[in-house]
């Protein structure tokens, strides 16, 4: 037999992506699905395909895929086969703080206190 590695399919909630994220598993290789974003929010959409990999294989939405540095990160552990749920988070609570920081004042920036309102204050 063959070596196995790492599959990543984009679309892995259409028929193709599905079939193919079901082949690589069962090739033995683990596999990153990224769940099409026709499917964002249907959790139980990305349940079921990372129902179809074996671990250390995952699924995640698209949304998810789209934050490059996380998603590098998961495809990192995936391929080294780490477990990617045992993440020190009390040794990495700065870390945590100053990128929430940056995404709040990235937020502030691209949505001033003075932008008008897409509706009436009565609305809100």
């Amino acid at each position: 037999g063959g070596k196995t590695g790492t599959v990543l399919v984009y679309g892995a909630s259409r028929p193709a992506g599905l079939s193919a994220v079901q082949l690589a598993t069962a090739s033995g290789n683990a596999v990153v699905a990224v769940v099409d974003g026709q499917h964002s929010g249907h959790d139980e959409m990305v349940d079921t395909v990372k129902g179809l990999t074996s671990e250390p294989g995952t699924a995640v939405a698209e949304q998810y895929a789209l934050c490059k540095a996380n998603f590098r990160d998961l495809v990192e552990k995936t391929v080294s086969g780490d477990d990617f749920t045992s993440f020190d988070f009390d040794s990495n609570q700065y870390q945590f703080l100053a990128d929430f920081k940056a995404n709040v004042l990235d937020y502030v920036e691209a949505y001033p206190s003075d932008l008008p309102a897409a509706v009436d204050s009565e609305q809100l």
